[in-house]
């Protein structure tokens, strides 16, 4: 450590012999002292803490996720367990595309040169990323599209800017373990978050069947994190609904990913589960068929309690006053269940062209709820209209309260994407309403 004292004393102006005159300069000097040795020990190793810091902040991210999904789901957890994922799949990536670039530019002249060894490190990096790749992609499933190539670069960067003509065998294992280090530090997270999900299903299964849908909806709950204002910014890039994997390592989301995620883990553990949702009032539950008859489980308002499709019809239409529509999201697309929650009236729309039919013409409804815009069937599916034009469904009372803040009590009609003139409601009370739409009057 010769040559980070000298640094020291040349940085800090130290004379080692020289009295302190006071405690303040003493303190000055100390303070000087430490950060001229933290300087210097992080030009001199600044590759090997950058390999500790990233296994760190993995390591930190592998803690947490294990706490919040199985031992401690308390907020400051799931605060910590956002912010590293964050950092581990965010920020570190960026951060090192850009220092690969630099370094990578800088070293070229020396690559060049070292055709061997540089060879050899391009097959070490290249080996080792692929690895984390294959892992990912047959064992846990994907957390990040764009974290994928964080290892290889990492590794390469890494391995090639430790090397020179003279360099010792034992530095050259230190390159060699860093790039080993850097690539388990990738897989880590999501290993940890396959072992807890494989926890789960075998606590589940030692339980009946209802047993386990409240124990699952519970957890649902329990691991969810609701951020506050001032981490939205994180939780709205770390929410992607219909991910299972990246919601279990995050657990940022609301009723939407609550319900992918309850679903996912009932239909895993062999019960008949999909997610299920009103649409125009923006919710989305759990159904799951237990003893011939379909429950709901709605974990962000009931926690694990199980309720009967008229029980959820009834708590909703207190709070909404309302519900224009309720949908199974099956295979793939949706299926109407309006008629099992509320009374209905039946709604026919006939499109046509002059006197002709318009045959699978793309239908959807429109309408403002808490002062946000939301579509019937949703947000991703249409009606299509049959052979004769028309397309039937079956609607709920739309006489909300005070609760839905501002509502339309009906729905605008859009046909292929463009608006109407029309508009639908209903009372729910059984009746039948039928709307033609000329599309020949519409352009």
């Amino acid at each position: 450590m010769p040559h980070i004292q000298a640094s020291v004393k040349k940085r800090c102006n130290f004379a080692p012999n020289e009295k302190l005159k006071s405690l303040k300069s003493t303190i000055e000097q100390i303070v000087c002292m430490l950060k001229a040795r933290i300087k210097s020990y992080a030009k001199s190793h600044k590759l090997r803490l950058a390999a500790i810091v990233y296994f760190s902040i993995s390591a930190l991210l592998s803690l947490t996720i294990f706490l919040r999904l199985l031992v401690l789901p308390i907020e400051p957890i799931k605060y910590a367990n956002a912010i590293l994922y964050y950092l581990n799949y965010y920020i570190l990536p960026l951060s090192v595309g850009f220092a690969f670039i630099i370094m990578f530019s800088l070293h070229l002249p020396k690559v060049r040169i070292q055709k061997r060894p540089v060879k050899y490190a391009f097959v070490i990096s290249m080996l080792s990323g692929l690895t984390v790749i294959v892992l990912s992609l047959l064992i846990i499933g994907v957390p990040e599209y764009f974290s994928l190539i964080l290892p290889i670069p990492i590794a390469t960067a890494l391995y090639i800017s430790q090397l020179k003509p003279k360099k010792s065998f034992s530095k050259r294992q230190i390159s060699l373990f860093l790039t080993i280090l850097i690539s388990f530090s990738f897989i880590m997270p999501p290993v940890t978050t396959y072992f807890c999900y494989q926890n789960v299903l075998s606590q589940a299964s030692t339980k009946t069947p209802t047993e386990s849908a409240s124990y699952i909806s519970n957890l649902a709950i329990n691991s969810n994190f609701n951020s506050p204002q001032f981490l939205l910014f994180i939780t709205a890039s770390l929410r992607l609904n219909a991910n299972f994997q990246k919601y279990l390592m995050t657990g940022a989301g609301a009723c939407q990913e609550m319900a992918m995620s309850t679903s996912t883990f009932l239909n895993n553990m062999g019960l008949n589960s999909h997610t299920a949702g009103f649409p125009g009032e923006d919710h989305e539950f759990t159904e799951v068929y237990l003893n011939g008859t379909w429950y709901v489980l709605d974990p962000g308002y009931y926690h694990g309690q199980i309720l009967t499709r008229e029980q959820r019809a009834d708590k909703r239409l207190t709070e909404m006053g309302a519900i224009s529509y309720v949908i199974a999201n099956v295979n793939s697309s949706f299926v109407e269940l309006t008629q099992y929650y509320v009374p209905t009236d039946t709604i026919i729309i006939r499109v046509v062209d002059g006197n002709e039919p318009v045959i699978n013409a793309q239908i959807y409804l429109e309408h403002t709820f808490l002062g946000q815009t939301w579509r019937l069937p949703d947000s991703t599916h249409v009606f299509n209209s049959d052979s004769n034009g028309t397309v039937t469904l079956h609607m709920g009372n739309l006489d909300y309260n005070s609760n839905a803040g501002k509502v339309d009590s009906f729905y605008k009609i859009y046909v292929d994407g463009k608006p109407t003139s029309y508009t639908v409601t209903s009372t729910g009370s059984n009746k039948t309403q039928t709307v033609e739409i000329n599309v020949a009057k519409l352009h």
